[in-house]
């Protein structure tokens, strides 16, 4: 079992190592080449260096095939992950094993130091070092085991660290695009072997009106944080009644469970004023602006799939954007416009 913790604490340290050393020479390279440090010369220097070092992984996350790149990383992490807790389940059936030997052999000697009791002083003496050598072995015994779980648990809580961070984007630290694919094909399967049972579900699909001018006029990072406070704006708007996520670029998703018909309606309508009502800051508070967004809805139903559901939601989204924008526009499940 040590044997196992050691080999996946090894290949952490490895991938973290490579990263580390190819980041480094990355950047002693670009000073060597009096080049600036800029984002795109220095990803371009970092895959020319990954690949001279063979780090093929590397490589991939740094050339944009990023989603293969986490479907790898989560296998690693699921198979981690059951890999420690087979280990964690042995080592505690061993505990429990472990307990009732020592337990037995303390009931012994306390049956031994009674009958001997009764001897002359010298084999009572031989006999109180023996049983004292006896319990320290079983004390550290039981330590060494303790500290074992406790190093197991600590493992385990890295890995579940490691599998929020791989859900979630890592801009607006919300659920990601990988995460709404999963969530809303886990629901809909649910939903038909509960046979309608679980209630309904309605997806919304929002995107923010005209950001491509805020990037344009403002650069990146202001735009960076307007998709930040959009996104905090949301979690607070639609918890408890559904989950946010990053669906791509300025597009957020909501999938709410519970709810349909009106009820989705008049929720996405209140957050659209609340949206007209806020104010969006940047730059430490010096630049102020007012934003707006396009909402398209789409209940399920068991007659459809769940990727005729997005779509339709998107083509609502479509709709709205196409006749004016800072709309709500349902599918022709709702047949409704705010």
């Amino acid at each position: 079992m040590l044997e196992l913790f050691s080999k996946s604490k090894k290949k952490w340290e490895e991938i973290f190592k490579d990263v580390y050393d190819v980041a480094r020479s990355a950047l002693k390279n670009l000073v060597i080449q009096s080049t600036p440090p800029l984002p795109v010369f220095y990803e371009r220097e970092f895959v020319e260096v990954a690949k001279s070092l063979k780090k093929d992984d590397l490589v991939m996350v740094a050339t944009g095939d990023k989603a293969l790149f986490e479907q790898k990383l989560l296998d690693t992490v699921h198979a981690t992950r059951d890999s420690v807790y087979s280990a964690r389940n042995i080592l505690l059936d061993f505990e429990k094993e472990a307990e009732k030997c020592i337990g037995q052999i303390e009931q012994d000697l306390t049956g031994m130091r009674e009958q001997l009791v009764r001897m002359d002083k010298e084999a009572d003496i031989v006999f109180s070092k023996d049983a004292d050598s006896i319990q320290t072995v079983n004390e550290r015994f039981q330590n060494r085991l303790t500290d074992a779980i406790s190093g197991m648990k600590k493992q385990e809580a890295v890995l579940d660290e490691l599998r929020r961070h791989v859900r979630l984007d890592p801009l607006t630290n919300i659920y990601n695009r990988r995460s709404w694919d999963n969530d809303l094909n886990e629901m809909v399967m649910q939903a038909l072997e509960d046979s309608g049972e679980q209630g309904p579900i309605a997806i919304i699909i929002a995107d923010l009106d005209h950001f491509k001018k805020i990037n344009d006029n403002h650069g990146h990072p202001v735009g960076d944080a307007v998709l930040k406070q959009f996104a905090g704006l949301l979690q607070e708007h639609f918890k408890g009644a559904g989950s946010v996520y990053r669906y791509g670029g300025e597009e957020f998703g909501i999938i709410l469970t519970g709810m349909s018909g009106d009820a989705v309606m008049d929720i996405a309508g209140r957050f659209k004023d609340r949206l007209m009502r806020s104010c969006f800051t940047a730059d430490r508070g010096r630049i102020r602006m007012k934003i707006t967004a396009s909402f398209g809805i789409c209940e399920w139903k068991p007659s459809i799939s769940k990727e005729m559901l997005v779509k339709a939601a998107d083509d609502a989204l479509y709709e709205a954007k196409r006749t004016g924008r800072n709309k709500i526009v349902a599918a022709r499940t709702f047949q409704k416009a705010v």
